[in-house]
């Protein structure tokens, strides 16, 4: 209801000062205090006759044009000398008083008659109707007394050159009245526009550095570039540039340069503020103003024609995003408040006054209305409300702060409490870690160990120090076949990845290297502990393998085990076939059968049922692939299906092993009546595991078909 109630208004503001706009090229001036706009008709022509400086001049067939626009606006599209004549009767109130006349921005070189007589020029027009020296500064002129005729008709004449099409007033700040009076207006004007000027360089400076130091608050950043951008705008408008710069070009780029980036910095400033965006229309946003900035820039290099082409469309086409940005940031503010945002009320009631005044601004500038125009004033506004916003938003955040910084203290209380019990934890825990007489590890995500107790120099030989940050599973032994080198790693790392992944432990038996490079076979203990690091602390925990109590008791037992084509099945396989041998064999009898029915499982599934032939085996081991090249047959179709049997009796007397496959077999005496140095000269590295097992068994006996193997080992009695 509101805002439909300021727009009425607006509305009849425009409505009544286009009504009371002049028909005629006359104005009466009669009070000696009053300011008289000449923002008003005038008589126009698009030609240059130097009689047309003359007060007797009958100019009632010029066609009339608005005094305070731009003529492009206006539906004149000519570039080159122009005159304008206003006709001026004054009382007899000001008789012998001198007149003061205030020209505004005026593009862009001109020449000011009274009665016929030459009274200033700005810029410079060449004998041929040229621009030599463009100069639109505004100004303050004198006209003495002796040129004025009281109760008479005075004419005030302006010869006028326009820069690529663009020629007449830019802003409004253009009156005549007595000088006394005028002198005042003027003073006051230029003292309030160069306040507004410093005014917002200062809150843009200020924003831009509170943006600066506070990375989470954008839009303090944003509303700086933003008030620096009005800053620019309104100087360039208001002509201060030339404070600074004695230059043309340079208060074109300030005026432009504001213009350009006004509506970019506006957009961005609320959405950070209200930390909401529509993309596809920022996009579009930046799309324009990257073409006509670039355009801009251009045409301070290549003036003719791009210069031509930016007044007639690069400057509407601006003057639509700005109106586009506004309808937006209008848009995001509504959303706000639908929100109840903190802020949003009392920034749209600000937002409101300057988007009004922008609109105004615009339709001023493109001739379609004559209101005054205070989109300065407006905007010392919105930054009032804006800080006001800011201000709201900064008490509630400073709240949060307050309440979550009670709570942190809290925290931090309750925390250094827990610290202390950590720390008396952590000591009475390591004195037990230290104390233990098991090889303890903590290791990370990937395996590397952070930590392991001294007693690891007793287990293993190894200084705790020398493997802190080295790979844990190298310390799991390997066989001397190459085939089943890491191996016996991958079974490690598989269940090390299974607790890393679900949490828990998980026990069982493998073989460590010692330092001395020997074997030394272990029961290890995996265990997911949760810690402060990013992932789990896996605890490792490595103890003596004490024997079996079943298999202590056991005198006799025969069993089968029938599994797949898995390489890491044969360590677990033979842990569980050897446990039985250890009870009546010494640790290292006990521990060669262990390796040489490894060895025999994994030919069977190797050479047995995935028919990996030796030439296969030694090129896929030198290529470094020769677990993926295994992977790869396990999973082919005529493979898969295919099972290993393992027979197992033991008695006091003896063990016997038969170790059955479902492949073709293979010439097994032509393999038996090789000896070991001559695999050695060879140099290949699997074909040993036979070998091994010859060495560890009394009896070793293959069927015919080479598909299945019978070991035995004699307990009691020395090997024949």
């Amino acid at each position: 209801m509101r805002i439909r109630t300021v727009l009425l208004v607006f509305a009849l503001l425009t409505a009544t000062a286009l009504a009371a706009e002049s028909d005629d090229a006359l104005l009466q001036i009669e009070n000696p205090q009053s300011i008289y706009s000449l923002d008003r008709s005038w008589r126009f022509q698009m030609a240059d006759q130097a009689h047309f400086a003359l007060a007797t001049l009958d100019d009632s067939q010029w066609p009339l044009m608005r005094g305070g626009a731009l003529w492009l606006r206006q539906g004149y599209d000519y570039d080159g000398v122009a005159w304008m004549r206003l006709h001026v009767r004054i009382s007899a109130q000001l008789r012998q008083q001198d007149l003061a006349l205030a020209i505004p921005y005026f593009y862009a070189a001109n020449e000011v008659y009274f009665n016929g007589v030459r009274i200033s020029a700005q810029g410079r027009i060449g004998p041929q109707g040229q621009l030599e020296r463009p100069d639109v500064r505004a100004r303050l002129l004198y006209i003495p007394a002796s040129l004025v005729q009281a109760d008479g008709d005075n004419v005030l004449a302006l010869r006028v050159r326009s820069f690529h099409f663009l020629g007449g007033a830019l802003t409004q700040n253009f009156f005549l009245s007595a000088a006394d009076a005028g002198v005042d207006h003027h003073q006051r004007l230029s003292a309030w526009h160069a306040a507004l000027a410093v005014l917002f360089v200062f809150v843009g400076l200020s924003h831009i550095l509170t943006g600066s130091l506070r990375r989470h608050d954008r839009h303090y950043l944003h509303f700086g570039f933003f008030s620096l951008t009005a800053a620019a705008l309104h100087a360039g408008q208001q002509s201060i540039g030339y404070w600074l710069v004695d230059s043309f070009y340079f208060n074109l780029i300030l005026l432009n340069g504001g213009i350009l980036f006004f509506p970019y910095f506006l957009t961005l400033f609320f959405r950070r503020f209200f930390d909401t965006r529509i993309r596809l229309f920022e996009y579009l946003l930046m799309a324009l103003l990257v073409g006509t900035c670039s355009l801009f820039v251009l045409t301070l290099f290549i003036p003719d024609p791009l210069y031509d082409i930016y007044a007639r469309y690069g400057v509407s086409t601006v003057l639509a995003v700005v109106l586009a940005s506004l309808v937006y940031s209008a848009f995001l503010t509504v959303r706000a408040m639908r929100m109840r945002l903190t802020g949003a009320r009392i920034l749209s009631a600000g937002f409101l006054v300057f988007g009004l005044a922008a609109i105004n601004e615009m339709t001023s500038y493109m001739n379609v209305t004559q209101t005054p125009r205070v989109l300065d004033e407006a905007f010392l506004v919105f930054v009032v409300t804006m800080q006001t916003a800011v201000a709201l938003r900064f008490r509630q955040v400073n709240r949060q702060l307050e309440g979550a910084t009670a709570e942190l203290h809290a925290r931090a209380d309750a925390l250094d409490r827990a610290n202390r019990e950590l720390e008396v934890s952590e000591r009475r825990y390591r004195t037990l870690i230290d104390s233990s007489s098991d090889p303890i590890f903590s290791l990370d995500s990937a395996g590397r160990i952070q930590s392991v107790n001294p007693c690891i120099r007793d287990r293993l030989g190894y200084l705790s120090q020398s493997l802190i940050g080295h790979d844990f599973f190298e310390l799991i032994y390997e066989s001397t076949d190459a085939s089943l080198e890491h191996l016996s790693q991958r079974v490690v790392r598989d269940e090390f990845e299974r607790v890393r992944s679900r949490g828990g432990s998980v026990q069982f038996r493998t073989i460590f290297r010692t330092r001395l490079l020997e074997p030394h076979e272990m029961e290890l203990r995996f265990e997911s502990i949760e810690g402060d690091a990013p992932g789990p602390v896996i605890s490792a925990r490595l103890s003596s393998v004490e024997g079996d109590e079943l298999a202590r008791l056991c005198l006799a037992e025969a069993q089968r085990y029938v599994f797949g084509n898995y390489l890491r099945l044969a360590e677990t396989i033979s842990n569980r076939l050897a446990g039985g041998v250890a009870r009546y064999c010494d640790a290292d009898e006990a521990f060669g059968v262990k390796l040489s029915l490894r060895e025999m499982i994994v030919n069977a599934i190797e050479h047995g049922n995935l028919e990996i032939s030796y030439n296969e085996k030694t090129e896929a081991q030198q290529e470094g692939r020769y677990i993926e090249f295994v992977q790869e047959r396990q999973r082919r179709t005529e493979y898969a299906g295919r099972t290993i049997t393992v027979d197992y009796r033991m008695s006091p007397r003896r063990a016997a092993f038969r170790i059955t496959d479902q492949g073709r077999g293979f010439n097994h005496r032509l393999m038996l009546r090789r000896s070991p140095d001559e695999v050695n000269r060879e140099g290949i590295a699997h074909g040993r595991g036979l070998f091994l097992t010859l060495s560890h068994f009394d009896g070793v006996r293959y069927n015919e078909k080479g598909n299945s193997v019978l070991l035995i080992k004699r307990f009691g009695r020395r090997r024949s």
